[in-house]
């Protein structure tokens, strides 16, 4: 097992999505938010997609993983 591998995938991947998430914040008034705050993923289709991305290369890492790779 790479447990180190796993950590530094998950950890880009929720980093990528945090980063892009604070640029989101900065472009929606602070009020528009208070009253929807699912107006981030609403206003951005590409929040999703970069979740799934991370969730798909997390799970393929597991998958290598779990095969003897990477070791």
């Amino acid at each position: 097992e790479q447990p180190l591998a796993s950590l530094i995938v998950g950890l880009s991947g929720v980093l990528a999505f945090g980063l892009h998430l604070a640029g989101q914040i900065r472009q929606i008034p602070v009020t528009g938010l208070a009253k929807d705050p699912l107006a981030l993923f609403k206003s951005n289709k590409t929040a999703g997609l970069i979740l799934v991305i991370g969730l798909m290369v997390q799970a393929l890492v597991g998958w290598i993983l779990s095969l003897g790779g990477l070791g």
